[in-house]
């Protein structure tokens, strides 16, 4: 087995493939932090959350779409309902994205 620390899954909007993957690696890697990186791709957030609840999740990169200013408001504020972080990634590409993540905070 490796020696890591951190784990970080690529997603897409198949939930039923991440929840399989995920409940994988947490049965080999119990204690581990695991990421997920959305890379905007989640149609439904508030689903994909509910999905990958079990798995103790650490933090979700690029959860949405970055210029989608409502999108970002309603995944903060249910990452924070349910202890998770958010990264952002892709979001951060100019003056404006950085701009629209600030109001988000």
């Amino acid at each position: 087995m490796f020696n890591v620390r951190d784990i970080k899954v690529k997603a897409t909007n198949d939930l039923k493939a991440l929840t399989k993957c995920l409940s994988m690696i947490r049965e080999q890697y119990p204690n581990n932090d695991i990421r997920i990186d959305a890379n905007g791709d989640w149609d439904n957030i508030h689903l994909a959350i509910r999905n990958i609840l079990p798995f103790s999740i650490t933090a979700i990169e690029q959860p949405v779409i970055s210029n989608e200013l409502g999108k970002i408001i309603a995944t903060k504020d249910i990452l924070n309902e349910n202890d998770m972080l958010s990264i952002i990634d892709e979001g951060l590409c100019s003056l404006k994205d950085t701009q629209t993540i600030i109001q988000c905070r």
